[in-house]
């Protein structure tokens, strides 16, 4: 796959993946754990709001057929 009016690279370079232990990661890889875990909580935040608009709160058992 190309873009038109964008040369072709040379060569592609890669980084290994490397797997380190949490004590020894790096604070790039602590930024983005962290930030990761930011973005899961306001999801689940946003989750709960969602449910809670359209859980029906009304107990009574009764039909809302007002219209």
């Amino acid at each position: 796959m190309g873009i038109d009016g964008v040369p072709k690279p040379e060569s592609i370079v890669t980084k290994p993946s490397t797997s380190t232990a949490p004590d020894t990661a790096s604070t790039e890889e602590k930024t983005e754990a962290s930030m990761a875990d930011k973005v899961a909580s306001v999801v689940a935040d946003a989750a709960a709001a969602a449910k809670m608009v359209v859980l029906d709160t009304d107990n009574d058992g009764q039909e809302h057929n007002e219209l």
